[in-house]
């Protein structure tokens, strides 16, 4: 029982300090941070169907490791890096391919970390298809 209550001390102790980790971007505001890359190929639901979408970015190389199988094509990511308000993608229907410019929105949740949200011209919000 003593060791049990040493424990929950320690954890109760240690808490804090593991969580002051989550959030370390504002700590280190000269660090750069990860930029979100979609992959070609990604689907969306679009009006409730799946559709696969690509971008005209180049796609992101690491030198050391091995690239993902998706961007082999060395184009066709969709980039979402801070300067960017708006991003062109391809969006694959089955009447054809359509282009459309989607509005990229930067918001923090109540945990302060970052959301990037997607809207459609027509005002949707995209959406991952659920497959």
């Amino acid at each position: 029982m003593n060791t049990t209550r040493r424990m929950l001390m320690l954890y109760a102790c240690l808490m804090p300090v593991a969580l002051t980790g989550c959030d370390l971007s504002d700590y280190f505001p000269n660090v750069s941070q990860p930029v979100p890359v979609i992959s070609p190929g990604y689907q969306v639901d679009i009006d409730g169907h799946p559709v696969r979408i690509s971008g005209f970015d180049d796609c992101p190389r690491d030198k050391d490791e091995a690239r993902h199988a998706a961007a082999q094509d060395e184009k066709g990511c969709i980039v979402l890096s801070a300067e960017r308000s708006e991003v062109k993608v391809r969006l694959y229907q089955p009447a054809g391919a359509v282009i459309e410019t989607w509005r990229i929105i930067r918001e923090k949740d109540a945990h302060r970390s970052d959301i990037i949200r997607l809207q459609r011209p027509n005002g949707a919000f995209v959406m991952a298809a659920n497959l």
